[in-house]
């Protein structure tokens, strides 16, 4: 089975420094999605996201840190399966928590289907940060 690429959606926060949230597509007439999605900002990485109100899988958080332990920017990195998806095909909310308020932060989501419904081996994450 090969995996396909189905929707795609991405946001900025607005300048008000409220957290982003944007709208995602997923259609039913597939099988084995998946839905993967992000949440970076200047102050460090989305600590949740959730898809129609469902919790994500985290499968990396990073936070870049300076010498005096500020941070600079970072990403969070969640996932989640067709057995917590919605049965009913049409558009969703993606919407991601950070720790502190920030106008700089971004959202961004993809739907896929034709994926292994299982973590062992397949889910893999891991983040570099160069200064």
């Amino acid at each position: 089975m090969a995996i396909q690429f189905d929707f795609a959606s991405s946001t900025a926060a607005p300048s008000t420094g409220t957290a982003p949230s944007v709208n995602l597509q997923i259609s039913t007439t597939v099988s084995n999605r998946m839905v993967v999605a992000y949440g970076a900002s200047l102050n460090g990485g989305a600590s949740a996201i959730t898809y129609n109100g469902v919790a994500m899988t985290q499968a990396v958080l990073e936070d870049s840190t300076s010498s005096t332990t500020v941070n600079l920017a970072g990403i969070g990195v969640y996932y989640i399966f067709d057995a917590s998806l919605p049965t009913t095909g049409g558009t969703y909310a993606v919407a991601a928590t950070f720790a502190a308020t920030d106008s700089q932060a971004v959202v961004g989501a993809v739907a896929l289907s034709g994926v292994s419904q299982s973590t062992g081996g397949h889910v893999v994450a891991s983040t570099q940060f160069t200064n």
